[in-house]
């Protein structure tokens, strides 16, 4: 089995940008890393990826209402994508991230 638990993705700003995944859904940082409970995202100097949907991690979250609470939050409208419902967000870098559930949760 495997499980991706961890992704690295590049920022002008590694710190700031993880302190702003930590403000954004409470995560905890570690210097460029934004730590939750079953992910890491590790931020390294580089060039953004730019504001590309192709190229997105994705956040799995339990329900429809909490979908809908963070599509309010992020002024988003959710959409069904593939076997998901689903609001696509970039951060303040550009890079793009996903929160998406079933459509029966």
């Amino acid at each position: 089995m495997l499980k991706l638990e961890h992704i690295n993705f590049p920022a002008k700003d590694p710190v700031g940008l993880a302190t702003w995944y930590c403000d954004t859904f409470n995560f905890s940082r570690d210097e460029h890393r934004a730590i939750g409970d079953d992910a890491l995202i590790v931020f390294v100097p580089g060039e953004p990826l730019g504001k590309r949907t192709d190229a997105h991690f994705g956040f799995r979250v339990d329900s429809n209402t909490t979908l809908k609470k963070w599509a309010g939050h992020f002024d988003k409208e959710i959409s069904q994508r593939g076997r998901f419902n689903a609001i696509q967000v970039f951060d303040p870098e550009g890079n793009c991230f996903e929160l998406y559930c079933s459509p029966d949760a």
